[in-house]
């Protein structure tokens, strides 16, 4: 069983006053190849989608090249949910679901994704599957099965899949974040552990704090 990955690279980025916030960098690396290359060194996804605006040159420059593919959404104005169509279109028909990662979370780690897509696999690829805070909130990437595609594709305007979850509980499956408040983690440590699936950049300001994270 293989599991897909779409990256939603077409946003905007209207909150972000100092040019595109993808193509900002981290310690060096550009938010989007970040995003990309945390992706490309999961054990479990065959098959990486970027999606990408219209004018995205310098996304794509900033991404660079490898075993991903780049897909232009042509509507990328008309919201989230047109990027999550042009993703799943795009996808291999093989893949038994897909792992949709938001480009401007810059500390997603391989290993959470390789839990993820574990968990999917384990549960026969029929969970939606995400990270969870130790208090059981809701993070990001989120795996969807195959069997959800059509209620993404059936998404319209800004919306997201937050509202397919509440439909669907029962085929929920939230993934403890390893260490999250284990005893023998100092607050820096289990903030660590939350950013990775909460921690996103919207804004200048959000960019410096995670310039000014240790880890």
């Amino acid at each position: 069983m293989t599991v897909s990955a779409i990256i939603l690279a077409a946003g905007r980025s209207s909150r972000f006053a100092d040019g595109h916030k993808l193509l900002a960098t981290l310690d060096g690396v550009p938010l989007i190849r970040r995003a990309i290359l945390c992706l490309d060194q999961s054990i479990d996804v065959s098959d990486i989608v970027v999606v990408v605006p219209t004018d995205c040159d310098a996304l794509q420059s900033a991404g660079g090249a490898g075993r991903w593919r780049y897909v232009v959404n042509a509507h990328a104005a008309g919201g989230l949910s047109t990027s999550l169509r042009c993703g799943i279109a795009a996808l291999d028909a093989d893949s038994c679901g897909a792992l949709v990662a938001l480009a401007d979370m810059p500390f997603v780690r391989p290993h959470l994704i390789n839990d993820l897509t574990a968990a999917f696999i384990t549960h026969g690829c029929n969970k939606i599957v995400y990270p969870v805070d130790a208090d059981g909130v809701q993070g990001h990437p989120v795996v969807w099965p195959r069997s959800m595609f059509a209620e993404l594709d059936a998404l319209s305007g800004d919306q997201g899949g937050k509202n397919i979850l509440q439909l669907n509980a029962r085929l929920c499956h939230g993934v403890r974040l390893t260490g999250d408040s284990a005893p023998g983690h100092d607050a820096q440590a289990n903030r660590a552990m939350s950013d990775q699936a909460v921690f996103d950049i919207d804004t200048v300001e959000d960019l410096n704090r995670a310039r000014q994270r240790d880890y």
